[in-house]
């Protein structure tokens, strides 16, 4: 990486490359015959149009985004382009294209890119974090997903959800979208092929186990994890003993299953257990790979794994201000292209917005309070700009504007509030209907 700053213009003109494809690659169709022909729908114009988030009846989608073409002299009259051959056109679309363009972005991003990019101690501060989300009741999302009851009997089909986030950039690195029987671990590992020996992630205490802490290892990954009190007699007896820390081994418990991992039952790991006192008077035990002492003091550990709170308010933001569980369709391949689009929209929106925050500080430096966009406020914004950022002729414009209207969308950052948690409430939460008028089965 070389010492300078990259502009938001060349990191959405790489992206534009990306996505705005004259020949679609075989690996991201689902046949080989799919989009050979120059129908009405463009691959270019179908892919922004996904992008810009359907919310509405899919008819009147296409009317508007028709209109912005003509408004932007790419048509020269409304197009009569059905529902139907819209839906039939991204049925032809892998979702690993999304998943592709979510890659490529944060990739532009972290390259050549070191003024910008927010290091902790030089690595890049991760974290992963599991959730759900509720599917369509379908018949078929039943059978794949199952369904499962929440406390007042009634049923749902949900989806656990893991995603892979820089919480320094505020940058998606990985999603993923299983069945809800899916472990968290399981997911959390799988984000490791998008990890390297220069990152840190940071886990809360539902992934402390000695098959994850042997595969960071294995990977060169530092880590941070949370772990109960009890988790095993060796954090039970560092509890008991008062130290503040201490390096230890870890070994397999007698009754786990080996057969075809590459340890055995005499495999020691070395950790570290660090203490950590929280305001409310709990002691919170972490276990981490970062062994020095001298470089990373005991001091410093309630400040570094607190900033995994970052990925608990982005999930806030995926669920209700990007709306991750209102999907534009009723199929798996729709589900799973809206997950990746709603992921790609948010490492869009954060790209923008920091760089305006930025902006805001120099403005407004004698206010009582710092100032910041409203994140509801950027999200709107960057949809509806989706044609012109992605297909117009002059994205700087468009950023510009963004840039203009962002400032005069912001509020206060007030210092030292808490709020209780409330753990359950999102399970009375209302869903939005999935109106037949509105979705097609696609």
């Amino acid at each position: 990486m070389s010492n300078e700053k990259k502009s938001n213009l060349v990191i959405i003109e790489s992206l534009r490359a990306f996505l705005l494809l004259s020949e679609v690659p075989s690996i991201y169709k689902e046949k080989p015959t799919d989009f050979t022909r120059n129908r009405k729908l463009p691959f270019p114009r179908l892919v922004t149009f996904m992008i810009k988030a359907l919310r509405k009846k899919i008819s009147l989608e296409v009317t508007h985004f028709y209109e912005k073409l003509v408004s932007m002299a790419l048509e020269e009259e409304q197009a009569s382009l059905t529902p139907s051959a819209f839906c039939q056109s991204r049925q032809k679309l892998k979702p690993s294209f999304f998943r592709d363009s979510l890659r490529h972005f944060t990739h532009e991003f972290y390259t050549d890119n070191d003024e910008r990019v927010k290091l902790w101690e030089g690595k890049r501060l991760l974290a992963v974090d599991g959730s759900i989300i509720e599917l369509p009741h379908t018949e078929m999302f039943e059978k794949q997903y199952g369904t499962y009851a929440n406390q007042h009997k009634t049923l749902r089909i949900t989806a656990r959800v893991s995603i892979l986030y820089d919480v320094l950039n505020e940058m998606v690195i990985d999603g993923l979208l299983e069945k809800f029987g899916t472990g968290e671990r399981e997911m959390a590992l799988s984000h490791l092929t998008q990890a390297s020996n220069n990152d840190l992630i940071l886990y809360d205490r539902g992934y402390p186990s000695f098959d994850f802490i042997f595969e960071h290892q294995q990977t060169g990954v530092d880590f941070v994890i949370r772990a109960k009190v009890g988790w095993n007699n060796v954090v039970k007896a560092f509890v008991k003993s008062g130290l503040q820390t201490q390096q230890v081994d870890i070994m397999i418990a007698d009754n786990e299953p080996i057969k075809g991992k590459l340890y055995n039952y005499k495999t020691k790991l070395r950790v570290r257990l660090v203490r950590v006192a929280l305001s409310s008077g709990e002691t919170e035990i972490l276990i981490t790979s970062l062994l020095d002492e001298i470089k990373y003091p005991n001091s410093i550990f309630m400040s570094l794994y607190f900033k995994r709170w970052g990925i608990e308010t982005r999930y806030d933001v995926l669920k209700n201000s990007l709306r991750i569980e209102n999907f534009s369709g009723l199929s798996e391949i729709v589900i799973q292209q809206d997950f990746f689009i709603t992921l790609l929209i948010a490492n869009m929106e954060a790209l923008l917005r920091q760089q305006v925050n930025k902006e805001v500080k120099v403005k407004y430096p004698l206010r009582q309070y710092e100032y910041q966009v409203n994140i509801s406020a950027c999200v709107s914004l960057l949809r509806d700009k989706i044609a012109d950022l992605l297909l117009g002729q002059h994205p700087q414009k468009v950023l510009d504007y963004l840039t203009k209207i962002f400032i005069q969308n912001i509020e206060p950052v007030r210092p030292d509030r808490s709020f209780v948690r409330k753990t359950d409430q999102y399970r009375t939460k209302k869903k939005p209907k999935m109106m037949k008028n509105r979705k097609i089965n696609t």
